[in-house]
């Protein structure tokens, strides 16, 4: 089974280290490998020269010139309501900004399956209680239900289902690492299609 740099990256946030919370350039990190995975996968001629002769190139700088409006990016959070309304009016501002280019869309979030976790902001740090502070757990499967709400505005949508405390050993795993691989794989699939049906 392929072994995808989004999916390496998105575990070393988590496999041996502190996460800390409120970091937005590290989902902007861990998206950018999703170009690169595209070209490894291989299923789009058009997409795999248009890297390689460079007449289209990744813009790392999270806009988009000449225009009011950020690219596309990878973006954490915990408040759910937030993320999903985050990634709603992105979507909607890319597609109106975008006109007549029609632009992929691929919505990649992570949600927690841990029995707790302790989160990091700056100097604050909290562990999760059950009570105040709801596990992971707690709150996991209505996240990945209101997320599906905004899933019909990409034309691909992954849920990285993993656990991770956040704590010493600060290990991290996937809930089923054979399916996350064969989920975001089709993905890539469907997308390198549609690349090569639209340009």
């Amino acid at each position: 089974m392929a072994d995808y740099r989004l999916l390496k990256e998105f575990r070393r946030l988590f496999d041996g280290k502190k996460y800390e919370h409120r970091r937005s350039n590290l989902g902007d990190f861990v998206a950018i490998h999703l170009y690169e995975d595209l070209v490894a996968v291989n299923k789009s001629e058009r997409y795999v020269l248009s890297v390689e002769r460079m007449s289209s190139v990744l813009n790392v700088q999270n806009k988009r010139k000449g225009i009011e409006a950020r690219r596309g990016d990878g973006t954490f959070g915990e408040l759910i309501d937030r993320v999903k309304s985050d990634l709603a009016h992105q979507m909607q501002n890319f597609k109106h900004r975008a006109g007549s280019s029609k632009p992929i869309c691929f919505g990649i979030v992570g949600i927690n399956y841990a029995a707790v976790t302790t989160s990091y902001e700056g100097e604050r740090c909290y562990r999760t209680d059950g009570g105040k502070y709801k596990h992971p757990i707690q709150e996991a499967e209505q996240a990945r239900s209101r997320l599906a709400e905004v899933a019909p505005l990409y034309d691909e949508f992954v849920i990285l289902k993993y656990r991770a405390t956040n704590e010493p050993p600060y290990s991290f795993e996937w809930v089923n690492e054979k399916d996350t691989k064969l989920d975001y794989g089709a993905a890539l699939m469907r997308i390198s299609n549609e690349y090569q049906r639209r340009f």
